[in-house]
């Protein structure tokens, strides 16, 4: 993952390709943004302050599939979008934040007793 900050804000970028990047949290602010650069696919306004990166795929794959119809160009890209979410294929996921307050977690928190 590569961090780039700005003036006042963030950049974030995270190579998706392991079942443990699906796990990985997202925390955004309201001018977050996201994108998935294989897919040219980038969603503007974050509505939902927390999710998965998992969550994110899913999301947008239940968004899309009522629009594609018989549309053999939006098949091929639900196509593309289900083999990202299996893992079929590595992809990037890439946050970006004004605000700066938007992060991507390192991974799964174990409590030690």
């Amino acid at each position: 993952m590569s961090n780039i900050h700005w003036k006042q804000g963030v950049k974030l970028e995270l190579l998706v390709k392991r079942p443990q990047d699906l796990m990985r949290r997202l925390f955004l602010s309201e001018d977050s943004k996201y994108c998935i650069k294989e897919a040219d696919l980038e969603v503007e306004s974050c509505t939902v302050k927390e999710m998965s990166v998992e969550d994110v795929i899913a999301g947008i794959i239940k968004e899309t599939s009522p629009h594609v119809g018989d549309s053999v160009e939006g098949n091929a890209f639900l196509v593309e979008l289900q083999r990202m979410q299996e893992l079929d294929i590595p992809w990037t996921l890439t946050l970006e934040d004004p605000s700066g307050e938007a992060y991507i977690s390192t991974g799964t928190i174990l409590f030690v007793t």
